[in-house]
């Protein structure tokens, strides 16, 4: 299936309450797999093909089993979290951002840079092509949960906000010279096909899609999440 990041929307309270049971993060970003979820509403169509009506059925399982687990084998933590689990549960809801595979071109061409590694700044020029670089992705301060790839990191609405007035006003020509250059060099970029001309066109939408994300979590006063899945 390959690496993918998620963003997810998270209030300041929640957040952080989370930072001090960081086993609660797993159980905040699962809950949007809730039978009564924005997410799960989606999907409420009788024409859907068996595997997706099991996938549905499995996956309504998954808050059950998380707080069974954190019941057994976090029981302090479970206890001091308890009476406020079902705000956390409601709150956790909330669509997530998926960029799938995307999400590695996506941070090229808001940075520059081509490493997959977390990068040390929000906001700064690039030295290399001399434009600016908003670092949307791979940032965040680390927690000490696991997510499936590294660790659970978060931005607080500070960081959030700068980020989304900058990429308010992030140019589709930065972006499109970014990929030229990525396309002339065909640099190493996780999943991407210089030769495949939907590629840029792809790449725009999903740069909307994170800047308007941005931009609500920053209008509701919210935290980020970022994680790999």
């Amino acid at each position: 299936m390959g690496i993918e990041v998620k963003l997810k929307q998270i209030s300041p309270n929640i957040l952080e309450k989370l930072l001090n049971y960081s086993d609660f993060f797993v159980l905040f970003t699962s809950a949007e797999w809730l039978p009564d979820s924005i997410y799960w509403q989606k999907y409420q169509r009788p024409d859907l093909p068996p595997y997706i009506l099991e996938l549905m059925a499995s996956q309504q399982n998954v808050v059950t089993e998380i707080l069974q687990d954190l019941q057994v084998n976090k029981p302090k933590e479970y206890e001091s979290l308890r009476s406020e689990i079902p705000l956390i549960l409601e709150k956790g809801k909330i669509l997530s951002l998926d960029l799938h595979k995307e999400w590695h071109l996506l941070s090229f061409l808001n940075t520059g840079y081509k490493g997959m590694n977390l990068l040390p700044f929000l906001i700064e020029k690039n030295g290399e092509d001399n434009l600016l670089a908003v670092n949307a992705i791979l940032c965040g301060t680390e927690t000490t949960c696991q997510a499936t790839y590294g660790f659970y990191r978060y931005l607080i609405p500070d960081e959030v906000t700068q980020i989304a007035e900058v990429l308010k006003s992030f140019s589709k020509e930065i972006i499109k010279e970014r990929f030229n250059r990525g396309s002339l060099r065909k640099l190493d970029i996780y999943t991407v096909d210089w030769g495949e001309e939907e590629e840029f066109d792809l790449a725009l939408e999903y740069c909307e899609k994170l800047a308007n994300y941005y931009q609500s979590a920053a209008k509701q006063g919210n935290a980020m999440l970022l994680y790999f899945t």
